[in-house]
């Protein structure tokens, strides 16, 4: 896939990760990726940052596709990722803001 499912942006000192993988901008491991990597270019020492997805929707959660697929090495790494992620995003060090 080269199509990017979070894209990074910066205006002024306020950083933005957008979401938009076209359809329920779901949580698989891929989109997971996708927002890793845009944290990596968010300033630590300045600004704020906020999450956002494409005009309508934030996110459908975890991807269902994956859960009910059966494969528990992808079901795992899917959860896992997300939770690391998750857990990085409440311990940013800059304030966060997700724009439902």
């Amino acid at each position: 896939m080269t199509e990017k499912l979070a894209t990074f942006s910066q205006e002024n000192d306020i950083s933005i990760i957008t979401l938009d993988d076209g359809k329920a901008n779901v949580f698989s491991s891929a989109m997971i990726e996708d927002i890793n990597r845009c944290l990596d270019k968010v300033p630590t020492d300045k600004g704020s940052l906020i999450i956002t997805g494409r005009v309508g929707i934030l996110s459908g959660g975890f991807d269902l596709k994956t859960i009910s697929s059966g494969d528990m090495k992808a079901i795992h790494e899917m959860t896992s990722s997300g939770f690391r992620l998750l857990s990085r995003i409440l311990s940013f060090p800059r304030p966060v803001i997700c724009a439902c």
